[in-house]
């Protein structure tokens, strides 16, 4: 283990932050994305299969 990984798994530690917080939080962004559609800035929000929420920036 590296310094690097020392130094972030103390400041998880201070800020009580577990593993399982920080899945949970890559599995939302996971679910979102951006793109342009007709010129306009879209973000999408995949819910589940075929269901997705488009939001008009």
């Amino acid at each position: 283990m590296g310094i690097t990984d020392k130094i972030v798994e103390s400041i998880l530690e201070h800020v009580n932050v577990e593993q399982k917080d920080i899945d949970k939080a890559t599995e939302i962004l996971d679910m979102i994305s951006f793109t342009k559609e007709n010129g306009k800035d879209i973000i999408l929000i995949k819910i589940g299969d075929n269901v997705e929420i488009k939001i008009l920036k």
